[in-house]
């Protein structure tokens, strides 16, 4: 009787047990799903570390993902941390979960870094906190500024030129029309013994235009922009002083000489009080000279290549009057000439004929 009693008892205080704790009371709790999630004990539990290194290193480059920034640090390397999903989602879908906030950085005064790319899909590099490694590349860009110079030294106006190009050792061609300060790519991603690695651009001046001439001898000056900002260069221009003299009397002749470039347009240059002008910083080229004031309008080609001096034979009115008078002295003289030699010719004739008509008479008697 008492086993009976106390099995109904218990009965009864188990059913009052399920019916107040519920279901939840009666089933076992389930393990968690994911990894644990970070603690204040274990701050980085359960957590990825996400590193961007930059190629060549560009401090204070960000990066976001999935919306969170986090900023490169002197040496260029930016590192945040993340989950186990974003992680993989990085790795799966880099573009969508991964973005350069600052493609296009300043890195000092006249000195600035451009995104180009992502080398390969990243590594994954297990370790106590397991890490996937991106690595952004980026072009180095720097603004430069050219002073252009005569061979004597003189600075020379590069708004007296009317065009610039370069040519980089990538082949790519610029064109400055005029010359002027511009933005040149210094460096460029290639790929050696060691791996990745940067290497610096340079550039040859194919051309340099003053009066539709070419003044500087094509591609053989070189630089670097990343070594140096600010590029001289060499023009070739050059002195040349013009005079003239009569071409029979040896004399100096002329009021000035009309001066036309290679580009076409006609410079008049007046003689000074000793007969001559000098032009400085001249273009090299071909030129065509014409004094003027002396006679008719002969042009003389002139190739230009160095410093000269030129000495103009021009044909002047006073040598075409010495020059017809001449020729008209010859025409009377052959004249003369000829009439006298008529007359001296015509007195044997004249002889021989008288004695002929001797003869006849003579016979005629006979």
């Amino acid at each position: 009787m008492t086993r009976g009693k106390t099995a109904t008892l218990i009965a009864v205080f188990g059913f009052v047990a399920v019916v107040h704790l519920g279901p939840a009371a009666a089933a076992p709790p389930a393990p968690p799903s994911g990894p644990p999630a970070p603690t204040a004990a274990n701050p980085t539990q359960g957590l990825r570390r996400l590193t961007v290194a930059t190629l060549p290193a560009v401090p204070g480059m960000q990066f976001a993902v999935d919306g969170r920034t986090f900023t490169a640090d002197d040496q260029g390397v930016a590192s945040t941390l993340v989950t186990k999903a974003q992680r993989e989602a990085v790795r799966a879908a880099r573009d969508q979960h991964l973005v350069v906030v600052t493609p296009l950085l300043a890195q000092g005064e006249g000195v600035r870094a451009r995104f180009t790319g992502w080398s390969g899909p990243g590594v994954y590099r297990p370790g106590e906190i397991p890490e996937e490694y991106q690595q952004a590349t980026f072009d180095m860009e720097y603004r430069t500024d050219f002073t252009f110079g005569a061979r004597s030294g003189r600075p020379v106006d590069s708004s007296t030129l009317s065009s610039m190009r370069l040519v980089s050792s990538l082949g790519k061609r610029i064109v400055l029309t005029p010359p002027r300060r511009v933005w040149l790519q210094g460096s460029r991603i290639t790929t050696g013994s060691l791996g990745l690695q940067s290497s610096a651009v340079s550039y040859r001046i194919e051309s340099v235009t003053r009066s539709g001439a070419n003044v500087v001898h094509r591609g053989q000056q070189q630089f670097f922009p990343s070594r140096s900002q600010k590029v001289e260069v060499a023009l070739l221009l050059f002195n040349v002083r013009f005079s003239a003299r009569d071409a029979l009397l040896g004399t100096g002749t002329g009021s000035s000489v009309a001066l036309e470039f290679p580009d076409g347009h006609v410079d008049h240059l007046a003689f000074g009080s000793n007969g001559a002008v000098t032009v400085r910083e001249l273009p090299r080229g071909e030129y065509h000279v014409t004094v003027e004031g002396a006679g008719p309008a002969l042009t003389q080609k002139l190739t230009l290549s160095e410093n000269q001096k030129v000495d103009i034979d021009a044909v002047t009115w006073l040598d075409i009057g010495l020059v017809f008078l001449l020729l008209l002295g010859v025409v009377v003289a052959l004249f003369v000439v000829r009439a006298a030699l008529r007359r001296r010719g015509s007195g044997p004739v004249d002889l021989a004929a008288a004695e002929l008509d001797e003869q006849r008479d003579l016979v005629r008697t006979q």
